[in-house]
């Protein structure tokens, strides 16, 4: 479910509620956000990787026509 904002004190509250539980101090949720680092830092790569072979290919196969 989406939150719904009536003002843009709702909207600061939320944010605010978001920044204690994503700078807490607990184990747990640092090993939560390093692990949330490292699929999407594989995720980036993989898509980069992905597109740098597609370039490759297209400009060294002989275009089909």
């Amino acid at each position: 479910m989406l939150p719904t904002f009536r003002s843009t004190d709702d909207v600061r509250d939320w944010l605010d509620d978001w920044r204690v539980f994503l700078n807490s101090a607990d184990p747990a949720l640092i090993a939560l956000r390093h692990d949330a680092r490292v699929v999407i830092g594989r995720h980036i790569h993989l898509a980069i990787v992905s597109n740098s072979w597609a370039l490759a290919l297209i400009t060294i196969a002989p275009p089909i026509a």
